[in-house]
């Protein structure tokens, strides 16, 4: 991700479209919604995924917020 914020430096933010392949230690996929807060904090712009944007609909239409820490997306509902 840190590659993608470097090529695109005057960008406000990166979009993940679909389920990119990172994997967790075991070998399993990782959610983009489950690393986004860190991700953010490394390259210091906002990234908007799928995920987070089905998460961000779903918590709107229901009225509620999210619990825990979060990227930007999801952190406005609070």
């Amino acid at each position: 991700m840190l590659y993608v914020a470097e090529q695109a430096p005057h960008a406000e933010a990166i979009v993940v479209n679909g389920m990119p392949n990172f994997r967790r230690r075991d070998g399993l996929p990782q959610r983009m919604v489950l690393i986004e807060l860190d991700l953010e904090k490394d390259i210091g712009m906002p990234i908007v995924s799928s995920d987070a944007a089905l998460y961000w609909r779903t918590y709107k239409t229901l009225g509620v917020s999210p619990v825990g820490e979060h990227g930007r997306l999801l952190s406005k509902l609070v």
